[in-house]
């Protein structure tokens, strides 16, 4: 339970986004197929965002990341901070993708581990069921997210 807790609380700007989003945001969100590969790469976006943001207290806003109406909205808050969309396209991830990616492996880790206590709860139409069979099949990675959060570091990556 500690592992949804952790992302629920980094994350809670994005999550809360859900209730706000429009049929062809929530579309977008569970056509959205999460693999191992992708969340390597946002866990190290998130790892490279974090250190820029230890080295440069200035640049830190809270509540402000990914902050948006929409989807679009979102990609816009994030495109609009050149260091941060700089990150993501090092690690070849388009702001879009990366907001996409963020928002449904938050979702479907809350999910995962939610439905745990509660298998017959329905799952909310915006989130994609392959993204949650991956995290209930790999529980290490919402270990390693949760690790991360925890600044235990990422954990290596999964190859």
């Amino acid at each position: 339970m500690r592992v949804v807790w952790a992302a629920v609380l980094a994350a809670m700007p994005v999550y809360a986004q859900h209730s706000r989003l429009s049929p062809e945001d929530q579309k977008a969100l569970r056509e959205y197929e999460l693999t191992e590969a992708k969340i390597d790469k946002l866990m190290s976006v998130g790892k490279k965002m974090k250190e820029y943001a230890q080295a440069h207290p200035e640049a830190q806003k809270k509540g402000d990341f990914m902050r948006g109406d929409t989807l679009d909205d979102s990609v816009k808050t994030v495109e609009a901070k050149p260091e941060l969309a700089a990150i993501m396209k090092a690690e070849g991830l388009a702001p879009r993708e990366f907001v996409l990616g963020m928002m449904s492996l938050i979702s479907a880790g809350v999910w995962a581990e939610m439905s745990k206590s509660y298998p017959d709860a329905k799952m909310p139409p915006e989130i994609n069921p392959k993204n949650v069979k991956l995290l209930r099949e790999h529980p290490e990675i919402l270990q390693r997210w949760e690790a991360a959060w925890n600044d235990r570091g990422a954990g290596g990556t999964h190859k």
